[in-house]
């Protein structure tokens, strides 16, 4: 019985060593995951089992480096604090795309996207997201979430959401998809929930259209900040004791400005000089 068990062990390790793919098992991402992956093993980009490799140079004080391979096709990306991990996820519900997160300059945390192209055999690098890899969260329908650095007046963070853009081009044999960038899809408003203790007079708008003032903020009141688009306005609230009545309208931002400057009878104010209250971490 023992020589029958030994036998039939040697048969299967000869099956093993002689059929190319049984030696070794390809791993298949799941779908709504972002997993950690090892260097050196299989996994499955669609129909194709392809080995991928990276390997890290991660100088201190100087820009780190990682480099990808799947199968043939080869990237690189270059950053700041690499997490000195690279994690595949099927960002899109489908396809499989590499990941790897980078700390930043000052807890920027990033994701830079990769994606491999059957068709062309190559590993396309698709730019990035705020967010590190294993923050992000995969949707049922097609898009993937993470909370980002916001840009309007102060540090703080707020949610967002984003697409794979895909681009379906006709030729001689059907179209040719190629996807090329990945796309935020904003949404309305953000809550922001500053406090702010205004060193001027702020005047405030009844709508987004910026044309009537609805109300004035004196300097030195409490101003609380709502809600913003995070491009354009920002909702504030202030209560007018005097009244016994809850004050809501907009700000400005300054669309010339990154990071979101208010504009005031036509001049531009950071936040940090006239909203003593709000964080700036930077």
């Amino acid at each position: 019985m023992k020589s029958m068990f030994a036998r039939a062990a040697a048969l299967v390790m000869a099956l093993l060593l002689a059929v190319p793919g049984l030696a070794l098992a390809e791993t298949e991402i799941p779908a709504g995951q972002v997993v950690e992956l090892t260097s050196g093993e299989t996994y499955l980009f669609g129909s194709e089992a392809l080995a991928v490799e990276f390997e890290f140079d991660l100088p201190d004080n100087e820009n780190q480096t990682v480099r990808l391979r799947v199968g043939g096709a080869e990237n690189s990306y270059s950053g700041w604090y690499l997490e000195e991990k690279v994690y595949a996820a099927r960002l899109d519900g489908h396809n499989v795309f590499l990941l790897v997160g980078d700390y930043g300059p000052s807890d920027d945390d990033w994701t830079e996207i990769f994606y491999y192209n059957p068709d062309t055999r190559t590993l396309a690098d698709l730019g990035g997201v705020g967010a590190l890899p294993e923050n992000l969260q995969i949707n049922a329908d097609g898009t993937f979430s993470g909370v980002i650095r916001a840009d309007a007046l102060c540090t703080w963070y707020r949610p967002a959401d984003f697409r794979v853009a895909t681009a379906y081009m006709p030729g001689e044999n059907g179209y040719t998809v190629t996807i090329s960038a990945v796309v935020e899809a904003p949404r309305y408003s953000y809550p922001m929930g500053g406090v702010a203790y205004p060193t001027m007079d702020i005047p405030v708008y009844a709508s987004t259209d910026f044309e009537e003032i609805a109300f004035t903020v004196p300097t030195g009141a409490r101003l609380l900040f709502g809600s913003t688009d995070d491009a354009t306005w920002v909702q504030v609230e202030y209560r007018d004791e005097a009244n016994y009545e809850t004050l809501r309208g907009y700000l400005q931002l300054d669309p010339e400005i990154v990071g979101g400057n208010v504009l005031i009878g036509g001049e531009s104010y950071g936040g940090y000089e006239i909203f003593p209250g709000l964080l700036y971490a930077d």
